[in-house]
């Protein structure tokens, strides 16, 4: 019988994972690990019913740190197989730095993918010894296990059956709760009722435009009807939007709106910023304002145009996972003011933009006068159009023109 590799190496790496989901300010690590492993990677059964408990911990919602985790583990009578404070003790203090998580659970990864393979071999030995056995079933067998192998932890939950699918768009379309208004109605009208999970929405436009106000007002709008949303800005703070909504919201009622605002700037914290609102507050969207002033988890060396093309693509991922929509800002090239109109090659460092976005909306005028246009130059699933508005710039808000738009792109 070969034995399964159980060494002193692979107990520290154990460790060294769940230290990190256990680290405290590491519920990103946390959150990469449980969506990463099953659980069956570890060997030790402590090991496994502590993995179980933090996962638990992270989809409630729970801080996870040494005591919240002692307190679960008693909770589901697992405290004793974990160890006791002896082996809590032992994974807190097996790894420094939550962020050295990705190495320990690809090394992991690593192990319990060999130890398949052992089994696998073993298993290949004995039925090619056996000549009971039919030849091609056992080729059959063996090309299923490798396949299992490399799926590594790909659940039967996560392959959709066309029923599901099927069941999946009905309620995309059909259910109003899955749609978000804009609180524009021609947009809205546009939009087919206005924003789903899983987009990502990009806002376009010059400085002096309104943007940031457009962007804010969604969310805002969307908070009055008891949908919680986020705003991350990077070119204003907090209080400027707030004395902004106060210019059209009544003081007690803004006060009271389910909108959580931040002005992190840095790439990857912002996206565990995101992930965090949405599993402690239950956002149902978020508004990151703007893309071109985020600082980029790439290399220096590396082009600005990739940075900004691995962030777009990044945050529509992330408004899959967390299906709720995302509303990105960007920039318009200076080329744009002096053409009628802006295209979809006026988003700086645009490439990637254009392709990862599910809606662009580009937004026309002259900054001197309240006559706004909406341009939708992108709508995956949909028309393209313009939408005419009225930005009432001392109110910092977008109503509805008495002129909308009937012509076409």
């Amino acid at each position: 019988m070969i034995q399964i590799l159980e060494t002193i190496d692979r107990r520290n790496i154990e460790s060294a994972v769940l230290g990190s989901m256990v680290l405290m300010d590491s519920s990103e690590a946390a959150e990469f690990a449980a969506g990463e492993l099953d659980g069956r990677e570890f060997m030790l059964p402590g090991h496994r019913a502590i993995f179980r408990a933090v996962c638990s911990m992270t989809q409630r919602g729970i801080p996870v740190d040494a005591i919240t985790l002692a307190d679960e583990l008693i909770r589901v009578g697992d405290f004793e197989q974990a160890g006791g404070l002896t082996g809590l003790t032992e994974i807190v203090e097996a790894v420094p730095n939550a962020a050295h998580v990705r190495y320990y659970v690809c090394q992991l990864q690593a192990i319990h993918q060999r130890d398949g393979l052992l089994l696998m071999s073993e298993r290949m030995k004995r039925l090619a010894e056996d000549p009971t056995c039919d030849p091609s079933q056992t080729i059959n067998a063996i090309l299923s296990d490798l396949e299992t192998i490399r799926a590594g932890n790909v659940r039967q939950s996560e392959l959709i059956t066309a029923g599901e699918a099927l069941e999946a768009f009905d309620r995309r379309n059909n259910d109003p709760a899955a749609v978000i208004p804009t609180g524009i109605s021609e947009l809205d009208r546009q939009l087919f009722g206005g924003l789903r999970g899983g987009q990502l929405v990009v806002i376009g436009g010059r400085p002096g435009l309104g943007k940031s106000a457009l962007m804010s007002q969604i969310v805002f709008n969307a908070s009055k009807n008891y949908r919680p949303g986020l705003i991350v800005s990077l070119e204003m703070e907090s209080g400027e939007i707030a004395g902004r909504g106060l210019k059209t919201i009544q003081r007690q009622r803004f006060a009271e709106l389910p909108v959580l605002f931040s002005e992190c700037g840095e790439f990857s914290k912002l996206v565990s910023l995101i992930r965090l609102a949405k599993r402690r507050h239950g956002i149902q969207l978020a508004a990151v304002d703007y893309l071109q002033l985020i600082d980029s988890p790439i290399g220096k060396n590396e082009l600005r145009s990739s940075q900004i093309g691995a962030m777009s693509k990044a945050l529509k991922r992330l408004a899959m996972e967390l299906q709720i929509p995302i509303l990105l800002g960007s920039q318009l090239n200076r080329e744009s003011e002096k053409r009628g109109r802006p295209s979809l090659a006026d988003l700086r460092e645009s490439g990637a933009i254009e392709q990862d976005a599910d809606i662009v909306v580009l937004l026309s005028g002259d900054a001197e006068t309240d006559e706004r246009e909406l341009i939708v130059a992108k709508h995956r699933g949909g028309p393209c159009g313009i939408v005419r508005t009225t930005f009432d710039r001392p109110k910092f808000w977008f109503n509805d023109s008495v002129e909308p738009w009937t012509g076409s792109l």
